[in-house]
């Protein structure tokens, strides 16, 4: 699963070519998705209930919620101390 993961991911970081001309994808992840590939490869289950995050920079329901809990639980990332923020974009 780990080798689909990597084959995707390289995908959809490498070069596309579009309409004649080639356009380069994005070359980072954000905080969510890494965090979502992470968890996903490891097959570790997601804390999944109604409580929201309580950062102003995070919205309930988003897709990113459930792998965020988790990171946070599991302590893969930090919410920024200064500002309250957890950055997941």
């Amino acid at each position: 699963m780990v080798r689909t993961l990597s084959i995707a991911l390289a995908s959809l970081l490498g070069s596309l070519h579009l309409q004649g001309s080639l356009v380069t994808a994005p070359t980072y992840l954000t905080r969510a998705e890494a965090a979502m590939l992470l968890l996903s490869s490891a097959d570790i289950p997601l804390d999944i209930d109604d409580q929201s995050l309580l950062y102003p920079d995070t919205l309930d329901g988003e897709w990113y919620v459930p792998y965020l809990k988790t990171a946070l639980r599991m302590h893969m990332v930090d919410p920024d101390d200064l500002h309250g923020l957890l950055h997941p974009h």
